[in-house]
């Protein structure tokens, strides 16, 4: 975690094995990311520590938020899907399947 005003690193987390996309949550502080080789999708409290997780497979990737949908919408690596994930429950709500290769940059609109 970085202190905005002194610009300095306060806190730091070991998450996972290969980290790659992240995004902000619906209620502002949860930060989810994806971990390629553990196959994860997790969510963090910054302020606690705690985590949540789901597994995803295979290798999970870029992810983004739809602030007020509720969701994490995350790409896979290897196939050509995103997955649906609630950010309350972390369970997959549903997929989407891609005409062919990955979902590389995810940039979503509401």
């Amino acid at each position: 975690m970085v202190n905005v005003a002194s610009g300095k690193v306060e806190r730091s987390y070991a998450l996972g094995k290969k980290i790659h996309g992240l995004d902000i949550g619906d209620d502002g502080k949860t930060l989810f990311v994806s971990d390629q080789i553990g196959n994860k999708l997790i969510a963090l409290d910054p302020e606690s520590g705690a985590t949540r997780s789901i597994e995803l497979t295979p290798a999970p990737y870029h992810l983004g938020v739809i602030r007020g949908t509720g969701k994490v919408y995350v790409s896979s690596r290897d196939k050509p899907l995103i997955w649906v994930v609630d950010q309350k429950r972390m369970v997959v709500v549903n997929t989407i399947a891609l005409p062919a290769g990955e979902g590389h940059q995810i940039a979503l609109v509401h």
